[in-house]
């Protein structure tokens, strides 16, 4: 369902919920508000879901984990709240380890309000390409689990509370085309691994 780049208000409906059908949820650069419908959760063969650009607020539902075939997920609107786990399977301790090989390949978290740590789950993730939690209230190290993240190229936690020294891991992401790490509170030496890449 593709109704992006319209004028559409209001919220977004809870019957969308019924869709069970529908891979494609396209509803950025619209004036949609209020809260994420915890049914967009009933969704399961969604792949791709965008409703950024619109002036959407609240949490994000925990039912939105439930998206495990999802592979495109953009929201950048105005949510709050804490910085969810995972927004796919791996939003619970009790999920499998084989919903661990369903994941994201594209993740834009930047901008909003969450808090807490980044999970050490993100590098379960292993088909993830970006991540980008820039400009939040995010406090903690940066987990070395993210250098398992060996298809990744693009990782931007820019503009947060992170503290504690980069993870030699995240030196070792053969992948990496650029690395944003400005405006935290980390310290320690810089790596000699970020040395020998052509890109950061």
């Amino acid at each position: 369902m593709y109704l992006h780049n319209n004028q559409f208000s209001g919220s977004i409906p809870i019957t969308f919920g019924y869709l069970n059908s529908l891979v494609n949820l396209s509803l950025y650069q619209n004036y949609l508000s209020g809260p994420i419908p915890p049914s967009l959760g009933n969704l399961t063969n969604l792949i791709h879901l965008d409703l950024s650009n619109n002036q959407l607020s609240g949490s994000i539902p925990v039912s939105i984990g439930n998206l495990s075939n999802l592979q495109y997920l953009l929201f950048r609107n105005q949510f709050s709240g804490p910085l969810p786990e995972l927004l796919w399977p791996i939003l619970t301790v009790t999920v499998s380890k084989e919903a661990y090989q369903k994941c994201l390949d594209f993740s834009d978290l930047s901008n909003y309000k969450f808090y807490g740590k980044l999970s050490s789950n993100w590098g379960k993730c292993k088909i993830l390409k970006t991540l980008v939690v820039a400009k939040n209230n995010i406090t903690g190290g940066i987990a070395p689990e993210i250098g398992n993240l060996t298809q990744l190229h693009t990782l931007n936690l820019s503009s947060n509370y992170l503290s504690g020294e980069i993870p030699r891991e995240v030196g070792k992401l053969a992948s990496m085309l650029k690395l944003d790490l400005h405006d935290n509170q980390l310290t320690g030496g810089i790596p000699q691994e970020l040395g020998v890449r052509n890109s950061v």
